[in-house]
């Protein structure tokens, strides 16, 4: 996985590819959304895009499983493999019995 450094090229790209919303979000600027940047926050993907980690966005931590076509099972099992994956990783980190 890849991380971006969110210079204005990257951060455009985000936006583009519906990673990122754009500042002009109301909510979010009210709510503190873009404070921060790039400070303790992260953005994660593999290379097809498909599959985003966020760190410390609106949420601790928010996994994301997305493509085009209509293959939902894809998606879903796609999710389920990395977040298992992170699971079993933390878990063996932390020496944490199941």
């Amino acid at each position: 996985m890849q991380k971006w450094s969110l210079n204005n090229f990257h951060f455009v790209a985000c936006v583009l590819h519906s990673v990122l919303f754009h500042v002009s979000v109301r909510m979010l600027g009210d709510a503190g959304g873009y404070n921060g940047w790039p400070k303790a926050r992260g953005i994660f993907f593999n290379d097809k895009k498909t599959f985003l980690v966020w760190i410390n966005e609106e949420d601790h931590l928010r996994f994301i499983s997305m493509q085009k076509g209509g293959d939902v099972g894809e998606v879903y099992r796609r999710l389920v493999s990395v977040s298992t994956e992170c699971v079993d990783t933390y878990t063996n980190y932390m020496c944490i019995t199941k």
